[in-house]
């Protein structure tokens, strides 16, 4: 049989607009079948029916159902748009259910509410760094889970002046520490760090 005939076949075909399910081998909800010789997803299957050609990048649904392959669902993208869309849609774990997550969700909030403390002395206390704690702080990590905005995480953020980053560029070639600098002005380690590497460069 072609690859269209043995593809129709496991194939629910509904309304024109509507989700066009799935309903053979799968994983995870995504479909597969063998195609020219080696396993191949349904959906990249679909496309080329649709389309004569193989995809050659990830392909990307815009209905949010794995087990469609209705071709007017799909569409080409990258990994990085994958990931960006994925996290638009609240797909990706948030927050302790990260596998990298170092804290739980309640101590993060517990982070955040407890504002008028040294940030030094929670992120010892949490045992996270400086910067992990200034981040939830600010609502730039953890903000889905704790309820901010990334709106409410611009407004937070503070930019240096010229003159303030001239200071911190004198003391940091001093040897003074990221950590008590970034604190002392305001901002994320990761800004000191810049602000050190822009004087590695003008050496």
């Amino acid at each position: 049989m072609s690859i269209a005939t043995r593809f129709w076949e496991k194939v629910v075909r509904k309304e024109e607009d509507e989700c066009w399910p799935w309903i053979a081998h799968n994983h995870k909800g995504y479909g597969s079948m063998y195609a020219l010789g080696r396993k191949t997803k349904a959906t990249h299957v679909s496309l080329f029916l649709q389309n004569g050609t193989w995809p050659t990048k990830h392909v990307l649904h815009s209905c949010d159902n794995p087990c469609c392959v209705n071709p007017k669902h799909l569409n080409e993208g990258s990994h990085e748009q994958n990931m960006k869309e994925a996290a638009e849609r609240l797909k990706l774990p948030q927050g302790e259910d990260r596998n990298l997550a170092k804290i739980s969700n309640a101590a993060a909030k517990a982070i955040r509410d407890r504002g008028s403390e040294p940030i030094n002395s929670l992120a010892e206390e949490f045992g996270v760094s400086f910067n992990t704690v200034w981040r939830i702080r600010n609502g730039i990590s953890w903000g889905r889970v704790l309820g901010t905005t990334k709106t409410t995480a611009k407004r937070s953020l503070k930019r240096l002046s010229t003159e303030e980053r001239q200071k911190a560029k004198v003391r940091l070639e001093r040897g003074e520490k990221l950590e008590p600098l970034a604190k002392e002005f305001g901002v994320g380690v990761s800004t000191m760090c810049r602000i050190r590497k822009e004087i590695r460069n003008e050496n």
